[in-house]
């Protein structure tokens, strides 16, 4: 990561400072001191509290989080732990927060009919209200081909959300019982855990309040995909789900997906397919996790990257990109990626 300037500037300005002050110190020492008046009070200056640093929850730690032994007692199954989304994870430890899921290892349901159950926890603070209201009364979304129930509940400033994945039902009723377990259990291991801290905003972060269609216009995808191009999602859409409203709300996370119109003469053929642009401002905190996949490599504004066949990350600044083309593409993501990066920061 590179160094920041404003550390090199407050150094010199620190050490200016203490040339300032010897030297007041030498010439006081020469004069006498004045007797203070016995009228005159001293008021004493205020301590300044400590701002918390960004801290994840449980340190990351999923096993902490809810034991291997809990999670035998809840699942009435062995399970074994499965990742999120890149793009995903990083916005929720931007948030303090920490994803954690679990699958059968025998590939079962886990408690009655769910193929996968999960775990979040986030500070309260940064949960908004309607957000809060829906997933404390527990509630379920069908996308495509699955159903996804959540319940969530404050624990002493925490916010814990239990997940699980069904088969798509649009008539599924949360198991609110079962998800209350894991609740249950996941606040009985809090005490003496990392306790969640969001990342502070800095000036440098980027906005992604922009639509989709807008940003693929500005980054001018009809160069790859054609004039006719799509945007939204091939199947489904995940940024309906509790958790990803939650991110794109905070603005630590927005993901667009576009493709060809394969209907219309003006598409690029093959070269590029879903592509798909996820944006984490603030995600630098996991730069060095980021640049550790794939090639190293730079980008023509000197940004570090790393490329593994169609994806390429990199990380400017405070903020963290990830562009890829798409499983069948044979389109190189560096240069989409470039034109992201810079359009952002002429346009933050």
């Amino acid at each position: 990561m590179r160094v920041s300037l404003h550390r090199s500037v407050s150094v010199v300005v620190a050490v200016a400072a203490c040339a300032l002050v010897l030297a007041g110190c030498a010439r006081d020492a020469a004069e006498p001191a004045e007797s203070p008046s016995p009228a005159s009070t001293s008021t004493p200056t205020p301590t300044p509290t400590p701002t918390a640093e960004h801290a994840i929850a449980f340190g990351g730690d999923c096993d902490a989080a809810l034991r291997p032994d809990q999670r035998r007692a809840l699942f009435d199954v062995e399970t074994v732990g499965y990742g999120a989304d890149p793009g995903r994870e990083v916005g929720v430890g931007t948030l303090g927060g920490v994803d954690c899921g679990w699958h059968a290892v025998d590939g079962n349901t886990v408690a009655g009919d769910a193929y996968r159950a999960s775990v979040l926890v986030f500070p309260t603070s940064v949960i908004p209200t309607d957000l809060q209201t829906e997933a404390s009364e527990g509630h379920c979304i069908q996308m495509y081909d699955a159903s996804t129930c959540t319940l969530g509940a404050d624990v002493d400033g925490v916010w814990v959300v239990a997940q699980t994945v069904h088969d798509a039902r649009a008539d599924l009723e949360a198991p609110t019982a079962f998800l209350q377990s894991v609740i249950d259990a996941v606040a009985a291991n809090m005490a003496g855990a990392v306790r969640p801290v969001a990342s502070t905003p800095t000036a440098g972060w980027w906005k992604v309040d922009v639509s989709c269609e807008e940003l693929g216009r500005r980054l001018g995808l009809a160069d790859f995909l054609g004039s006719a191009y799509i945007t939204g999602w091939w199947e489904g859409n995940p940024s309906l789900q509790w958790t990803w409203r939650l991110l794109e709300s905070a603005g630590v996370s927005r993901t667009c997906l576009w493709f060809p119109d394969f209907d219309d003469g003006s598409s690029n053929g093959a070269s590029y397919g879903l592509t798909s642009l996820e944006l984490s401002p603030g995600g630098a905190w996991d730069a060095e996790r980021t640049l550790g996949v794939g090639e190293a490599t730079t980008l023509a504004g000197g940004q570090l990257a790393a490329v593994d066949g169609t994806t390429e990350l990199t990380v400017d600044g405070p903020n963290v990109a990830r562009v890829h083309v798409g499983a069948s593409g044979t389109g190189d993501p560096t240069s989409i990626l470039e034109r992201a990066v810079r359009e952002l920061a002429t346009n933050p």
